[in-house]
């Protein structure tokens, strides 16, 4: 029947329109949520490159001191110190998944390495009263805490970067998603339409049918031939 026959067109629209906007969604909702897990990331391991940064200063700090001032309490504070920049090394191996942010981050722990090696070097040295060794570590020293600091520097406008790009291509993906949408809803209103056209015209054409030709038995053609309706409408 024309009754059913609407109701299955039309259902049948309506399926494809809540399917392809389900679709659609979802998709807008994979792509926020990527962005967050990103930029959650990014802000731990710049979080991570800033304290190894801070406590690498504060070690070579400690260092100087005591070389300095002699003051053996000096020298308690620097394995403290070693211990935070390793949890952060750690951290940033654990979180960095972009090939150069890896390298940064292991050129910080052979930085500090180096670095903490020149520090014992230096002790020993200092005991031995050996200036010359002593100077040639304490410049070793010096040239590994600037090389550490400036990788952990690195790191930072290098997951800016990062977020930025992927902010980017979010923004391109969603534009695009709701483009698809706009279309679909314009392909979803184009089918309404032809399918209200057509079956308006499916009603109204046996009611054409039939008027006309009670308006030829009215006006006396009684051999007129009664037309046949399929539709049990």
């Amino acid at each position: 029947t024309i009754s059913r026959q609407i109701i299955a067109a039309m259902l049948s629209v309506i399926a494809c329109y809540v399917a392809i906007s389900a679709y659609s969604y979802y998709q807008l909702a994979k792509i926020d949520d990527n962005y967050r897990e990103l930029l959650t990331k990014s802000v731990k391991l710049e979080t991570a490159a800033k304290t190894a940064a801070w406590y690498l200063s504060q070690s070579a700090s400690t260092t100087r001191g005591y070389l300095l001032t002699k003051d053996e309490q000096l020298l308690t504070l620097y394995p403290v110190y070693s211990a935070k920049v390793d949890s952060s090394i750690d951290e940033m191996l654990k979180l960095a998944t972009d090939p150069t942010a890896k390298e940064y981050a292991q050129k910080i722990e052979g930085s500090k390495n180096a670095y903490s090696a020149t520090v014992y070097a230096m002790q020993r040295y200092q005991r031995e009263n050996n200036a010359i060794a002593f100077n040639v570590e304490f410049q070793k020293s010096n040239q590994a805490i600037e090389n550490a600091i400036a990788a952990a520097e690195a790191i930072v406008p290098l997951e800016e970067q990062d977020v930025l790009l992927k902010r980017l291509e979010n923004s391109e993906r969603t534009q695009q998603i709701k483009t698809q949408l706009l279309l679909v809803n314009l392909v979803a209103l184009l089918l309404g339409l032809s399918l209200a056209v057509l079956i308006s015209r499916r009603i109204a054409h046996p009611i054409k049918a039939s008027a006309a030709t009670a308006h030829q038995i009215a006006d006396g053609y009684l051999r007129t031939h009664a037309r046949q309706i399929n539709s049990q409408d």
